[in-house]
């Protein structure tokens, strides 16, 4: 594989790659479970609640918030044992 002639040359090498380490992949156990898993992490995270937040009428029911993201908040964070 010293000259590619084009893209689809590329694609060709990388699928047959593929499909020879494919023989070689293992199952993940228990992957027959996993929307079983998803199903009740949704039916959890979903859960309805009474709402006690202003503006809302009282025994309205409304969905859980979204939770916060953290991801602009790595700075904030310090680990154990740096000192800072």
């Amino acid at each position: 594989m010293k000259r590619w002639k084009n893209g689809k040359m590329v694609q060709r090498w990388v699928a047959a790659g593929l499909l020879e380490a494919e023989s070689r992949f293992r199952r993940i156990k228990g992957y027959r479970d996993m929307v079983l898993l998803k199903n009740e992490i949704r039916r959890l995270t979903t859960k309805k609640m009474i709402c006690t937040q202003k503006g809302v009428k009282s025994g309205q029911i409304q969905r859980n918030p979204t939770p916060r993201k953290l991801h602009g908040d790595r700075d904030k964070f310090v680990e154990a044992g740096t000192g800072f």
